[in-house]
């Protein structure tokens, strides 16, 4: 059975979660109550980021695939911002998240690849968008202008 995936309210929810994370890591809060709930957001966004990411991957022919596709693509920047922070010395928990730093800089790398590669496809889908479309030059316009001048003037 095919799975039906709503990516504007996946991604919106998404991008609502990395605000909140971003602005936690940014709290001086108890490590103690909220550490494991900020790692764990930390994976649950990576991992939910790249099954959609993958999904449109997947589906080249999605209706709405650019739109999608340039909405992940400000998911991950925002994604790459809040990983950055988590790896920066001066950010609030920085010193409660050190001990998961190798699997933030793994995520954030494997995150900077893909809006490189987001971008390089969406640029290369706008080129075939263009070389694609129907273009008529205007020897071939002028000769269809002529055509139907001709065939209006028959008599039947």
């Amino acid at each position: 059975m095919a799975i039906k995936i709503n990516y504007e309210d996946d991604i919106f929810l998404l991008q609502t979660m990395i605000k909140t994370l971003k602005a936690a890591i940014q709290l001086e809060v108890d490590a103690e109550l909220f550490r494991d709930r900020m790692v764990e957001d930390i994976h649950f966004i990576h991992t939910t980021v790249q099954k959609l990411y993958r999904t449109l991957q997947e589906n080249p022919h999605l209706m709405r695939r650019d739109e999608y596709l340039r909405a992940i693509l400000q998911t991950k920047i925002s994604f790459v911002e809040v990983l950055h922070a988590c790896l920066n010395a001066e950010t609030p928990q920085y010193v409660h998240l050190a001990a998961y730093a190798g699997r933030v800089h793994s995520h954030r790398s494997e995150h900077l690849q893909d809006v490189e590669d987001i971008r390089l496809l969406l640029q290369r889908g706008s080129d075939e968008d263009v070389r694609h479309e129907d273009v008529v030059s205007p020897e071939e316009f002028l000769s269809l202008l002529q055509r139907d001048e001709v065939e209006g003037n028959e008599e039947p």
